[in-house]
Formats: C-alpha cells, structure tokens, sequence
C-alpha cells in the first residue's frame, strides 16, 4: 500500500486564490492516491498521474473518463475518480470536483486514506464555493475523526479550519485554530502562514497568542456560568471570567475561565495548582482585543 501526493503547478490543487487572498503562499497542488499494490495499478492512472505532474489537466481527465467508461466494476474506480475530481478542481470547476469526491464518499470499503483526502478536497470544493459554514464543518470533521491519518497534513488542515471560520463569522474559533496551528507547528509552512493571519487579522504580536487562561468549563446556560464564577471568586481566585462563545453549528456556549498569563509555562503551573485544588482546568489561548 502506497500514497503518493501529486505537485504540479500553479492552477492544480487545494490551496488556490481564495487562500492566497488571505496570505497564504503556498503552491497549489494536486493529490492522487494509489492504495492498491503498484504492480497491479492500471496504466491508465499512471499515465494520468504523470500528466497531472507535467500540468496536462485536460488530457489527464480525458484519460481517466475514458478508463472510468471502460472499467465501472474495478476496484480502481474510487482513485480514478478522485484524481477526476482534482483534474475539475484545476480547472475552477469546484462543482464537478465535488461531484466526484461526493462518489468517492459515498462507496462502501474505500480505503481510509483515500476517503480522507476526498473529505480534505470536498471541503476544499465547498470553501471555494464560498460555502464557509459547510467547509468549517467538514474540516473539523477531519481534525475529530482523521487526525491520525498521516495522507492529511495535520498542519495544513489546522490552517483552513482557521481560515474557513474566520470567514463562516467565527472569529473567537478561528483564532483558536490558527493559535494551535502556530503552537504545535511553528516552524512548518502552515504553522508559519497561521502566524501571518494571526498578526494581520488580530495585531497580536508575532502572531502568537497575547495571553493563557485555564478554562474549567463550558456551560449552555449563562446564569450557570455566572454563578459558578461567582463560586470561585468566593474562594479566591482572580481574573474570573465568562465569555459568551459561538460554535461551528451556531449554539451559544459560555466559557468560564481563570487567570490571564502572559507565556505557556505561567499558566502551565497555574494549571497544575488549579488541579491539586479540585479543578480540571485545560489551556485555552487568547487575543487582547485590539480595537479599543
């Protein structure tokens, strides 16, 4: 079993204008999989991919259309028809790119590698279509359910999520993402692009969060949220705070958090004192809010 991701030129691929727009400088590319042994796989996807890598887009689509025609019942047909649909997404045609990652999604036993990279590209097609609500949805599906597989760039795909959230209107998510990209990923390409939106979109400084808070809980209710923080100021703890979030599906959610630290290793050990006291607390990063 292999997986060969595909770079090839300017118009090819997943990060086209609508990314660039918003700074980012990678190439775009495209990808093709091949998840059955190599000795086996049809001449016709071989010399498809090669025209894909060379730029030919319109005659690797020619190639694999008439394969596809010639050969429905091969167990090729779910690569074929993913390389189908980046060859449409090449060409702007984010419909018909989708079309064909929606196939490759909806047949039974397709490799998880493959059904991976048709979810990446079919949020890729939605994004495109400026369908950002959608797109957010779908990449952070891939984040909860295919984080583990390695044909998705863990970097790239914390990258979008920022970018598709921050244009669905979520911009407290968005600055979460981008925040994580540039936490676990600073010195790759993406974890760098989510650096630049970061300081382009936020001012904060570097690109980097302004502050930690430890967050001990999310309530659906805001009054349960204002009298639990109530609760901790009795016993001491300052900088109590409740911020009232959105998530990706749009339900309210309030946010109760404690402390303010200005680097990741102050509220490491204030996480581990909030513990040993009785709270499970996690670390969330945040934004000054620069338009004061």
């Amino acid at each position: 079993m292999r997986l060969t991701r595909l770079f090839a030129g300017p118009l090819l691929g997943l990060a086209l204008a609508g990314w660039t727009a918003f700074g980012a400088s990678e190439q775009p590319k495209a990808l093709a999989v091949n998840v059955q042994p190599a000795s086996a796989r049809p001449d016709a996807l071989a010399q498809a991919e090669r025209q894909i890598r060379s730029g030919e887009v319109g005659e690797a689509e020619a190639q694999l259309r008439g394969w596809l025609a010639a050969n429905p019942d091969s167990a090729y047909v779910p690569e074929a028809e993913y390389m189908l649909g980046q060859a449409r997404f090449a060409q702007k045609d984010y419909a018909g790119a989708k079309f064909f990652h929606d196939r490759v999604l909806d047949r039974k036993n397709v490799d998880r590698n493959l059904k991976a990279l048709a979810y990446f590209a079919r949020a890729d097609c939605n994004y495109e279509m400026q369908s950002y609500s959608t797109a957010s949805r779908q990449y952070h599906y891939l984040e909860t359910f295919y984080r583990d597989v390695r044909a998705v760039p863990h970097d790239e795909l914390l990258f979008k999520l920022g970018m598709a959230t921050r244009k669905a209107g979520f911009e407290e998510t968005s600055n979460y993402w981008f925040n994580k990209a540039v936490e676990l990923y600073a010195t790759t390409k993406w974890g760098q692009e989510a650096r630049k939106m970061n300081t382009k979109l936020n001012g904060s400084k570097d690109g980097v969060p302004t502050f930690y808070v430890l967050e001990v809980k999310k309530y659906d209710d805001e009054a349960k949220a204002l009298s639990a923080a109530d609760e901790l100021r009795k016993k001491g703890y300052a900088s109590v705070d409740v911020q009232e979030e959105t998530n990706l599906v749009g339900n309210r959610f309030y946010r109760l958090t404690i402390g303010r630290f200005f680097n990741r290793n102050e509220a490491l050990r204030a996480k581990e004192d909030a513990d040993m006291a009785g709270l499970s607390t996690s670390i969330h990063p945040g934004l000054m809010d620069t338009s004061k």
